[in-house]
């Protein structure tokens, strides 16, 4: 926990495929917005894939992905790049492999992170469609379902990427601010 009522997210060694860190956190009934990845959070972690960073988080920690070799994907939610500190920013994705990870980033945010120290470094930098630009979707009820990142079954879209599946075996990602 911060000073200011915010918290960092901590130490995930047994993380794998894809995690998604929240934007907030609930602890002895009081919720906390989650602005930071704390140092070394993922270090070493070959487990680890894919990982979706909120908008919330406005500072990474040293070595906060250091060791990652497997992760081949990274979806950013904010439309500025996350302040890296530029002696750190090496630290922080060091064993990454950015020739093939690839950064997604909100419409229109590719050049400033192509720009940014620590994000730089990636050569796939893609903007995702823009969530407000998506048409509605049409599909009868039933003709679908709606599941997390995670995997797990939904009723409703949710804050954060979900993952739509239609009937006839298609997929929409679609993000929910």
């Amino acid at each position: 926990k911060q000073d200011d009522g915010t918290v960092s997210f901590m130490e995930q060694e047994n993380a794998s495929g894809s995690v998604e860190i929240p934007e907030t956190v609930t602890h002895d009934g009081v919720e906390y917005q989650v602005t930071a990845i704390a140092e070394g959070a993922f270090k070493d972690n070959t487990n680890l894939k894919e990982i979706s960073i909120p908008e919330s988080i406005a500072s990474i920690g040293v070595d906060a992905f250091a060791g990652c070799t497997n992760l081949k994907k990274i979806n950013l939610y904010s439309e500025e790049p996350i302040s890296i500190d530029q002696a750190d920013a090496s630290s922080v994705f060091s064993g990454v492999d950015t020739e093939n990870c690839t950064l997604y980033v909100p419409a229109g945010s590719a050049e400033a992170y192509r720009q940014a120290e620590g994000w730089k470094a990636f050569k796939s930098i893609v903007e995702m469609e823009d969530p407000d630009a998506i048409e509605d979707v049409y599909a009868e009820e039933g003709e679908y379902q709606i599941y997390t990142l995670d995997g797990k079954q939904v009723e409703t879209l949710q804050k954060g990427v979900n993952i739509i599946k239609f009937k006839n075996g298609g997929t929409q990602k679609i993000y929910v601010k």
